[in-house]
């Protein structure tokens, strides 16, 4: 009877040991899986901080350039403006000396008409 028990004991007890060198070994497997997953988490957080830093100066580059736009856009407007105003004031110009140039031209014909005819 106590060699039966002694067996059983001897057999359960290696039953055991190899279970807990499986356990062992699983236990180093889930260690090692939250180890990688905390490396990842802060891999992962290192990465975000540092893209919500950039995204927001991204964002502030972004607006400084929108109103850089606008500003050049404005003064293209102002030039384009000012350009048309020239042009308009060129071909007044243009036609008063044109008008100018016709009254000399029949400036200089009437007297000579008017000799002609006396």
């Amino acid at each position: 009877m106590y060699s039966t028990m002694a067996t059983d004991f001897s057999s359960e007890s290696v039953q055991v040991a190899s279970e807990i060198v499986a356990l062992r070994q699983d236990l180093e497997e889930v260690k090692k899986v939250r180890r990688e997953k905390a490396e990842y988490d802060a891999v992962a957080s290192s990465i975000c901080g540092e893209g919500s830093e950039g995204t927001s100066e991204i964002a502030s580059q972004i607006s400084a350039l929108n109103t850089a736009v606008d500003l050049i856009e404005s003064r293209r407007d102002e030039i384009a403006r000012e350009v048309a105003r020239k042009e308009r004031a060129f071909q007044l110009l243009l036609a008063s000396v044109y008008d100018l140039k016709r009254m000399l031209e029949e400036e200089e014909e009437a007297p000579a008409s008017m000799a002609v005819d006396n």
